[in-house]
């Protein structure tokens, strides 16, 4: 009667047993003191690819354990043997394991063991794969948010320049783990010219070809040319495929695919920012859409920067124009108070040399004779010739030109002037001056001449 109850007891637990290892959502593998597999269940089977009827009998080394790791296993397994280890039984251990097709994936193993003969360990193994995919993607946001919040940083206190676009690159290049990033310009050209770079040790070389300052057209199929034509992404999966100067220079230069995203300032096409990948690489797929919470950060930069460029010329502009307007209110004062005409021109020159801000301010009346005399000038850095002066205008030079077409004139480079005007600029070491005519009731009275030795 003892033998028949027990012999029920026995079969119930099997059952029991059996029914447990169909229903657990985590792999069970049943191995013996050899290290042979003696169950396996339908979740084993899928996590590792194996049918049930494979593994039985076979040792868990050489089914689901990388080959770099067996002889550790299997040395470990026997002193768990050997020992019981106590201490590893019920706890959690993270482990590398192997599919049927040796593709390796992280576990998570907890192990027990039965009491009494014939010895077996019981492993329940959870696959972490998804776990640790969703760590990494966590850490990997975590590292973007943080290289966003540093270029932001920079875009509030830093100027659009070559530092912080090459700052931009540095930390794109570490998000995104390329060895190479660059940001370029579009010029009127259709150019495109490098403003920041990031290149890793893997791509040193590159900086010879890409660095900032370089040029490069935008040959068909290049990133350049398809950012220009669509204002949209761009990729190249193989350099060596692209025909022209980019692909030559993208291929000695070490990259092997790239990958580009607009940069748009104020609704145009400013420029690009490029990631590149070495040789034998390429660059995972939608990896350039990666790159637009950067550009934006960029774009906010540049707009931030023309548009203070902007207002301090308007600032400056305003400026000028007051001094303008006071300088023609002091001059028209004077005029008021009936001043002598001397007078009224030598404050003109005076004033219009503070205004022009260049070195001297002198006036000629031209004569019926065909001189023009000096009849009035600002002080100026150099002993200049007295009032009265009077200068022929025969020659090549800006009075000249002014008394013989009645337009402005200009000199940049006075060794090809001739006449007497230009003796005494040569005299005076004049380096550039412009003259204006001056019109009186619609005749041609005289000349303005600014000039400067700087």
């Amino acid at each position: 009667m003892d033998l028949l109850t027990n012999g029920h007891a026995a079969d119930a637990a099997s059952g029991r047993f059996d029914a447990y290892l169909e229903a657990a959502l985590d792999a069970v593998v049943v191995a013996d003191a050899a290290g042979c597999v003696v169950e396996f269940n339908p979740a084993a089977e899928r996590m590792f690819g194996y049918r049930r009827e494979e593994v039985l009998g076979r040792t868990l080394a050489e089914l689901i354990v990388p080959p770099s790791l067996r002889e550790r296993h299997t040395r470990a397994f026997a002193r768990f043997i050997e020992t019981g280890e106590a201490r590893l039984l019920g706890r959690r251990i993270e482990l590398t394991g192997m599919r049927a097709d040796g593709s390796e994936f992280p576990v998570e193993l907890a192990l027990s063991r039965t009491e009494g003969e014939p010895l077996v360990i019981c492993g329940a193994i959870r696959d972490l794969s998804d776990a640790k995919s969703a760590a990494d993607d966590l850490r990997k946001l975590a590292d973007e948010q943080a290289a966003l919040r540093r270029v932001a940083t920079l875009v509030a206190q830093a100027p659009a320049s070559e530092e912080l676009f090459s700052a931009v690159a540095h930390e794109v290049a570490t998000v995104l783990n390329v060895p190479g990033v660059i940001v370029t310009r579009y010029e009127a050209d259709g150019m495109a010219v490098v403003f920041g770079d990031a290149f890793e040790s893997e791509l040193s070389g590159a900086e010879a070809f890409f660095g900032v300052g370089s040029r490069a057209p935008a040959d068909p199929g290049s990133l350049a040319a398809q950012v220009l034509e669509t204002h949209g992404t761009a990729r190249v999966d193989d350099f060596s495929t692209l025909v022209g100067t980019v692909g030559d220079l993208a291929c000695a230069a070490g990259f092997r695919s790239g990958c580009a995203a607009p940069i748009v300032v104020n609704g145009e096409l400013w420029g690009k920012l490029c990631v590149f990948s070495g040789t034998g690489t390429v660059l995972p797929a939608r990896t350039e859409e990666r790159l637009y919470d950067f550009i934006e950060l960029v774009a906010t930069a540049i707009s931030n920067y023309e548009a203070r460029a902007e207002l301090a010329a308007s600032e400056a502009r305003a400026l000028e124009l007051a001094n303008e307007q006071a300088a023609l209110r002091r001059v028209a004062e004077l005029a008021a108070r009936e001043s002598s005409p001397v007078e009224v021109l030598e404050a003109v020159a005076e004033e219009a040399a503070r205004v022009l801000e260049v070195d001297v301010i002198g006036m000629l009346r031209f004569e019926p004779d065909g001189t023009a005399t000096l009849v009035a000038q600002s002080e100026a850095p150099w002993d200049p010739p007295p009032l009265g002066t009077c200068f022929t205008l025969e020659g090549e030079n800006i009075v000249a030109a002014v008394h013989r077409t009645g337009h402005a004139a200009r000199m940049d480079d006075w060794e090809s002037a001739t006449g007497s005007v230009a003796a005494m600029a040569s005299v005076l070491g004049v380096r550039s001056a412009v003259a204006s005519p001056i019109v009186v009731e619609g005749q041609l009275w005289g000349t303005m001449v600014a000039a400067t030795n700087r």
